[in-house]
């Protein structure tokens, strides 16, 4: 056999194990080294292909999928700086638990350290952001070298889908020649479920000892990311009721917007708990499950009251305390934890703790109902898009200012909205092509919506080109530059406009006419609802442009914590 038909067929191998392994999904970027890696995925029959020219655009669209579909996805990229581009994503996967299989193609070992073009040390190239990294060698003519390569791309999943779940890395070295017009032989295509998760669990003596601290005392219960969905949520629902304490729900939790939302749920603490009587008033517990929430106002709160024992319910074995506070480390599954600690019986809390917050929440929600001039506009537009989403929506928020009026002005809902963030290491870069990734993944049925800042927009300008392959709507808040900083210490420097606010000055117009993408301009939170409705029935990718005044913005977000 020549050498193109074994790279073909090895390549064909390889997806099989994969595709055994609960792999769907391909994302490529053409090039010429990852010649077989396209030829076997373009013929295998269970696999649906993204072409995405873009390697950095193509690796947040694959985390996207991944995201949205909670199945492994692969990525196919050539030599040299091309699979580079992909580390920012794979930063943000291995951050937030996200399986990647990253098929680096390769040149064998004769053309490594010898000058050859396009060619670089590969093998662990993303370093501690993989939880593998597999460099097979060249593909050879006996049969186990094929049976080989299927067990490898096994193994890779089993590792990317494991308690630490994560990237892999499989580096591909092929010889040439790379083009040939045989037909790959596909051996194990049968379809199987995606890989089941593994979950910790809580022993029994350790829930003892944790219900003697918090039964019958005033605690509060924190719900951040990656605290475990639905079911989750209804646990943490039910144990709360129970303990009669409030829960701080984090937009990212998955608590706001589903049926199991229960009136213990505070989501405006962030216009809140810098008041004096929340400061005063010290809990005696607090249970925080999956990560820190987003408020910094919340996080100043755990830092004013730090004495006060502090246990985090974290699933992936990761010790995840940022303010440097927790108590216990309790790794485990939530679902499981909560009806350890209801079986055991816990004592509410007395009557008056809980009115403190609920109280608090539902007068800065009345407060906000009475219209768009008590918030800034952006908070508006949030509580219009949350009000016309559809039940089974997602939603996607982009991180800065964003994730933060999302959560300081939306309120809870009794119908289910995922939300989903690239919160893993906060960053602007790919959430256009993390958000068609999820809508890829999503389906036709249900409709997806990001929220995307001017500078994200731009700086993901080519995760666009996917367009017309799925449908979503972009909702851009174009506040002239980093509105985020408007905030921050930054704000009073002589340089803040020209280092830190950056405005781009850019009318993304053109930009959605580049991309072949419906575009509207509002100005008015008012007018917002009508365009949202409209782009919500649209095929394909449609963009709103809301036009904001950062300044103003600030004030009268900075006037409704004074007078809150």
């Amino acid at each position: 056999m020549d050498q193109a038909s074994l790279n073909l067929n090895w390549s064909a191998a390889l997806l099989d194990g994969l595709v055994k392994s609960g792999v769907r999904h391909l994302v490529v970027s053409p090039g010429s080294r990852n010649t077989p890696l396209l030829l076997a995925g373009e013929q295998h029959p269970a696999l649906e292909i993204y072409v995405q020219v873009d390697e950095r655009s193509a690796a947040f669209l694959a985390l996207g999928l991944a995201k949205a579909t909670n199945r492994p996805v692969a990525i196919a990229g050539t030599s040299g700086s091309a699979v580079a581009n992909w580390f920012p994503a794979i930063m943000e996967a291995s951050h937030s638990g996200v399986p990647l299989i990253l098929l680096s193609a390769d040149r064998p070992w004769e053309l490594q350290q010898c000058g050859a073009n396009q060619t670089v040390d590969q093998h662990n190239l993303f370093g501690r952001f993989c939880r593998a990294c597999y460099s097979p060698s060249a593909p050879g003519p006996d049969e186990t070298n094929l049976r080989g390569i299927y067990q490898l791309a096994r193994q890779a999943c089993d590792r990317a889908c494991g308690l630490d779940s994560g990237p892999v890395q499989i580096n591909l070295p092929f010889r040439e020649p790379l083009v040939t017009s045989e037909t790959a032989v596909f051996k194990n295509r049968e379809a199987v479920l995606p890989p089941e998760r593994p979950v910790m669990q809580v022993s029994r003596q350790s829930a003892i000892q944790i219900n003697e601290l918090i039964s019958a005392n005033p605690g509060i219960i924190l719900a951040g990311q990656d605290c475990g969905g639905p079911r989750a949520a209804k646990a943490i629902c039910e144990l709360a009721k129970q303990l009669a304490v409030p829960v701080l729900a984090d937009p990212l939790s998955g608590m706001r917007w589903s049926q199991s939302t229960g009136s213990r749920v505070c989501t405006h603490y962030d216009l809140y708990l810098h008041r004096e009587q929340f400061l005063q008033q010290e809990p005696r517990w607090i249970l925080q499950f999956g990560r820190l929430p987003v408020s910094r106002r919340l996080q100043d709160y755990l830092v004013h009251h730090h004495a006060v024992p502090q246990l985090v319910v974290e699933n992936r074995g990761h010790w995840e305390d940022p303010l440097g506070q927790a108590a216990e480390m309790i790794h485990g599954d939530t679902t499981h934890f909560c009806r350890q600690l209801i079986e055991l019986n816990p004592q509410p809390a007395p009557n008056d703790w809980s009115d403190l917050f609920i109280q608090a929440d539902r007068a800065l929600e009345a407060k906000l109902e009475q219209g768009p001039g008590n918030m800034p506009p952006e908070g508006a537009v949030i509580r219009s898009l949350l009000a016309c989403l559809p039940e089974g929506s997602l939603l996607f928020c982009g991180n800065s200012l964003g994730i933060r009026y999302l959560d300081a002005y939306s309120k809870g809902m009794d119908k289910y909205v995922r939300v989903e963030g690239n919160r893993g290491v906060s960053g602007i870069d790919g959430n256009v092509s993390t958000l068609m990734g999820l809508a890829a993944g999503s389906g036709k049925e249900s409709k997806v919506v990001g929220l995307i800042g001017d500078l994200a927009f731009f700086h993901d300008l080519n995760g666009l080109a996917v367009s017309d392959q799925v449908d979503a709507v972009v909702v851009l808040f174009n506040n002239n530059g980093g509105g985020i900083f408007e905030h921050l210490p930054q704000a009073g420097l002589p340089a803040f406009e020209r280092l830190w606010k950056t405005p781009t000055g850019l009318d993304f117009e053109r930009a959605a006419d580049l991309f072949r993408v419906n575009f509207e301009r509002v100005h008015e939170a008012d007018a917002f609802a009508d365009s949202l409705q409209k782009s919500l029935n649209n095929r394909g990718v449609s963009v709103i442009e809301v036009m904001i005044d950062s300044t103003a913005s600030k004030q009268s977000h900075l006037a409704l914590l004074e007078n809150a």
